[in-house]
């Protein structure tokens, strides 16, 4: 249960200002520039600080009070229409490292030691993503092509999973 805690965690931790980070880049973004983040990702250097700093991050969320966090995420999947059944109380003053196990001490080690393995994986996969840059524009460009022709096409029937309209004159029966 830890390990996938702490896998989990590090990964949204590394992820989680990549779309920031993708909005600040020009779209244009060429080959070499993919293959110098990649190098970047590859400086072990680099990987020892970004390791370093999640591990401080996770040891800080470890030390968070858990009752807020608890509420926080029966909010979320409320909203997200799949509430469930209440926390069970936490007593005051409880942290989530309280209610992640024996092993949490641990994850904060089992971070930084993960990360720089991550960011290994993910310099992999920017540079292969650089290479495949002409493929990528020139499918997005006939993606952009297909959804502007599908737009000025003006629908002529439902859509296979619409429900049938009832014919003019007769009465709808009442869902059941």
């Amino acid at each position: 249960m830890t390990r996938k805690f702490v896998l989990i965690a590090s990964a949204a931790a590394l992820l989680a200002p990549l779309p920031s980070f993708a909005a600040e880049q020009p779209a244009d973004r060429d080959a070499a520039d993919m293959a110098r983040v990649a190098e970047t990702m590859r400086n072990p250097a680099a990987q020892a600080a970004m390791g370093d700093a999640m591990a401080a991050m996770m040891g800080a969320l470890l030390d968070m009070p858990a009752a807020p966090f608890l509420k926080a995420a029966q909010a979320a999947d409320t909203a997200a229409g799949k509430p469930r059944k209440p926390a069970p109380p936490v007593r005051d003053g409880a942290r989530l490292r309280d209610l992640a196990g024996a092993g949490a001490a641990d994850a904060p080690r089992q971070v930084g030691r993960a990360v720089p393995v991550m960011m290994g994986g993910m310099a992999g996969m920017t540079e292969a993503m650089g290479k495949m840059l002409p493929q990528l524009r020139e499918m997005g460009a006939r993606m952009g092509e297909a959804m502007g022709q599908a737009q000025a096409t003006p629908a002529t029937s439902a859509p296979r999973n619409a429900p049938a309209e009832p014919a003019a004159g007769t009465a709808e029966a009442p869902a059941t």
